[in-house]
């Protein structure tokens, strides 16, 4: 860091999702003096995998040149999501099989999303992230943007020249008091902007052969629950088996069970879908988003049966002191990995 940049308040990111993590990424790129506060004791938001598997987002697709981009710059390994066979559809008490209509072929990571988050976090100057930092104010003053913290900043700055705000806008609304205030029609913008995914939970069962490839089957979709929409989610070589499903209860019904009830409720619909082999998991876990208070608010407890336009942009408020980031905030793609990057570039052309 040179003497000029230290003596002047860096650029601050809040929000070490993904769009925090390329902005800041391509901020050092550029040799500009910046620091990523994120209220999480662990960066990627979002995007979230254990062992492999994507508790988050988990997908990308053709022509989403900047996901391509960056995985290519880190060398990450991309394969196909498992797709041979057919799709079987569970209806009331009935089983149907039918032939996978057309669709473009979506992609995974080897080692999961988090394999894109370590390699940006790695790239990163670590003094420069700090982890575990609620952000809780922003006030906009003569020498700069001042910071205010839930609890002791430590050696988080206190003052920023600009600020990106790179979280989902309900949760600017809920967690930061702005002064002075934005407009309240980007208030109600905000409020009225739902976070993708927020409302959902995922589960992963591991189990010792991937059966559901045996049986000719390459995913399944109920109308009965717990779980919505099945899917593979095992590593490109198969050595570790393993299933993870949308549920189809919203937030309200998977918060009315325990823990061991709601895992009891998915073994019992994966037996009556897939048959003995899928009654005893190696493992068996669910992510509930919806309890995660840095990704929902409860105006997101019903979950999206659609996906929301997101054209948010970075809304550059205080002469430019202040920009915003994240997926929702993405011209294009909103919702997506790849809203989440183009979010980075479109919120760097201000900075």
């Amino acid at each position: 860091m040179t003497a000029p940049e230290s003596a002047a308040p860096p650029i601050v990111i809040i929000g070490g999702g993904l769009s925090g993590l390329a902005l800041a990424c391509r901020l050092q790129q550029q040799g500009r003096h910046w620091c990523l506060l994120e209220a999480r004791e662990r960066l990627g938001g979002r995007l979230f995998s254990n062992q492999g598997a994507d508790y988050g987002a988990a997908w990308f697709w053709p022509r989403q040149p900047l996901m391509a981009r960056w995985v290519a710059h880190f060398g990450l390994t991309v394969f196909p999501q498992w797709d041979q066979g057919q799709v079987l559809l569970q209806r009331g008490g009935s089983l149907k099989r039918l032939q996978a209509p057309p669709a473009p072929p979506s992609y995974r990571l080897t080692g999961g999303m988090q394999s894109l988050v370590m390699a940006m976090a790695t790239e990163l100057d670590s003094d420069r992230v700090f982890l575990d930092r609620a952000v809780t104010g922003l006030t906009q003053t003569p020498e700069g943007v001042a910071i205010a913290y839930g609890s002791d900043g430590g050696a988080a700055p206190s003052l920023a020249s600009q600020v990106v705000i790179a979280i989902p806008p309900r949760l600017v609304q809920q967690h930061l008091q702005i002064q002075p205030p934005l407009p309240e029609s980007l208030v109600q913008l905000h409020l009225q902007t739902p976070t993708w995914m927020a409302g959902h939970a995922k589960a992963t069962v591991t189990y010792d052969q991937p059966f559901w490839r045996q049986q000719g089957l390459a995913m399944a979709f109920s109308e009965t629950g717990p779980l919505r929409e099945i899917q593979d989610a095992s590593p490109q070589d198969a050595s570790r088996p393993a299933l993870f499903g949308f549920f189809g209860w919203d937030a309200r019904q998977r918060q009315q069970l325990s823990s061991r009830e709601l895992e009891a409720a998915v073994v019992s619909q994966l037996l009556s879908l897939f048959g003995e082999q899928a009654a005893e998991p190696l493992s068996l876990h669910i992510h509930d988003w919806a309890g995660d208070p840095w990704t929902a608010t409860a105006a997101d407890q019903e979950m999206l049966n659609y996906h929301p336009h997101y054209q948010l942009g970075p809304r550059p408020q205080w002469d430019q002191r202040l920009v915003f980031a994240g997926s929702e905030s993405a011209l294009e793609y909103g919702g997506f990995a790849e809203g989440a990057l183009a979010a980075a570039d479109a919120a760097l052309a201000y900075l």
